[in-house]
C-alpha cells in the first residue's frame, strides 16, 4: 500500500475538526499583529517620533532581550516586526506544535489511529496530514499578516518576509513536533518535549541579543531575526530555516516508519 493513502481524506478530517480553533489561532495572531502596527501608527505618526521612541529604548537591555533588536525605528513596519517579531515567533511555533501533536500522538494515545489505520491508510498519511493542518495555518497566516501590513501602507516587500518569518517559525517547530510526537509515550509529553525547545531557543535568543551575538545563532528564533523585515528584508535568512523545517519533517517520517503504533 502507498505510505500516504488516504491523505487527502485525513486531511479534511483535521481542518474540520480544527474549523474553530485554528481560525481563533490565525485571528489572534493577525490581530495582535494589526494591532500593534495601528497603535505605533497612531501613537508615533511622524519618522521624527518614531526615531525618539526609539532612542528612548535603545540603551534598554532587557527591552532589547524580550523583543530583540530593533532594526528599523524610521517606520511603522519596522516597530511593529521588532515588537511582535519574538512573540509572533513563538505564538505561531506553539499553534504548529499543538497542532501536530492533536493530530499525531494524541490520536494514537485515544486509540482512533488504530481505527483509522485499519482502512487504507498510509503509514505515513496520520503524520502528513497533521503536518498538512500546520502549514495551512502558518500559510495562512503568512498572507494575512503580509495584507494587513501593506494594507497599513508598509513595503509590501517588507510586510512579505515579516509574513513568511512567522511562518517559517511556525513550520519550523511543526516539525520539531512531528519528532517529539514519535519519541514520547503521551501527548502532554510530547507538547512538554516540543515546548522545552521552544523555551530553549527563546532564551537563546535573548541571551544572544542582550549579550555575546553567536549564542543567538543557536536559535531559530535568532536565526528568524536576521531576516530583517523593513530593514533590508535579507530572504536568504529564510533558507537556515526552511532547511530545519524540512530537516525535522525527514526525521519525523524515519522514526515513524521504524516505530510500532503506540
Amino acid at each position: 500500500m502507498n505510505t500516504l493513502a488516504g491523505t487527502p481524506v485525513l486531511l479534511r478530517l483535521a481542518l474540520r475538526r480544527d474549523r474553530i480553533v485554528l481560525p481563533l489561532w490565525v485571528y489572534a495572531l493577525t490581530a495582535s499583529v494589526a494591532s500593534t502596527a495601528f497603535s505605533f501608527r497612531s501613537l508615533y505618526g511622524t519618522r521624527e517620533e518614531r526615531l525618539r521612541f526609539a532612542a528612548g529604548i535603545g540603551a534598554n537591555g532587557s527591552l532589547r532581550a524580550l523583543y530583540g533588536p530593533l532594526h528599523d525605528a524610521g517606520t511603522v513596519g519596522g516597530l511593529t516586526a521588532w515588537r511582535m517579531g519574538a512573540f509572533g515567533a513563538v505564538l505561531a511555533a506553539l499553534m504548529s506544535v499543538l497542532l501536530v501533536v492533536r493530530h499525531t500522538r494524541a490520536e494514537e494515545e485515544d486509540g482512533r489511529l488504530e481505527l483509522v489505520g485499519a482502512g487504507a491508510v498510509g503509514r505515513r498519511a496520520p503524520l502528513t496530514a497533521a503536518l498538512l493542518t500546520a502549514a495551512t495555518a502558518d500559510l495562512l497566516l503568512a498572507a494575512l499578516v503580509t495584507g494587513c501590513l501593506a494594507a497599513a501602507g508598509q513595503t509590501l516587500g517588507g510586510s512579505l518576509a515579516f509574513g513568511l518569518t512567522l511562518a517559517g517559525c511556525g513550520l519550523l517547530f511543526a516539525g520539531v513536533a512531528a519528532v517529539t510526537a514519535q519519541l514520547a509515550g503521551t501527548a502532554r509529553a510530547a507538547n512538554g518535549l516540543a515546548g522545552a525547545v521552544l523555551g530553549a531557543a527563546y532564551v537563546l535568543r535573548a541571551v544572544g541579543d542582550a549579550g555575546p551575538s553567536w549564542v543567538g545563532l543557536l536559535s531559530p528564533l535568532g536565526w528568524a531575526e536576521r531576516v530583517r523585515p523593513f530593514a533590508g528584508d535579507d530572504w536568504w535568512a529564510l533558507l537556515p530555516i526552511a532547511e530545519a523545517a524540512a530537516a525535522g519533517v525527514c526525521a519525523a517520517y524515519a522514526l515513524v516508519a521504524r516505530r510500532d503504533l503506540g
